[in-house]
């Protein structure tokens, strides 16, 4: 297609905060830039976060099926290994912090203010 350009995950300047993003735009003419995209995709991720957790989504429903606790890898270089229950709770919690969720994955009140949901 002549006059077509496809950007891809690898093009360098795509995740710069001050690049300005060439995808298409919607009806009005709008400058974006990858970290307001950015921005836009934690509201988005957040908000869906929160209306998963009042629906009764939590902690529990993060983690693996017994599978992966009981059974050994049976191939690859991780081969006879097994998940370990307190690794993942514990990294579970240190990704909920990062996020700036409780420890039971529901997005905190400074959360939601921070991103202009409260």
């Amino acid at each position: 297609m002549a006059g077509v350009r496809f950007s891809s995950i690898e093009s360098p300047d795509l995740w710069s905060s001050t690049s300005r993003s060439s995808r298409p735009r919607p009806v009005r003419s709008v400058e974006t830039t990858a970290r307001e995209l950015m921005e836009v995709g934690e509201r988005v991720f957040n908000l869906q976060r929160l209306y998963l957790t009042r629906g009764g989504m939590d902690r529990k429903d993060d983690d693996f099926p017994d599978k992966f606790y009981d059974e050994e890898i049976p191939d690859g270089p991780a081969k006879g290994a097994r998940l370990s229950r307190e690794t993942i709770s514990r990294v579970m919690g240190e990704y909920y912090q990062l996020r700036g969720w409780d420890q039971n994955g529901v997005p905190t009140r400074e959360k939601l203010a921070q991103l202009g949901l409260d």
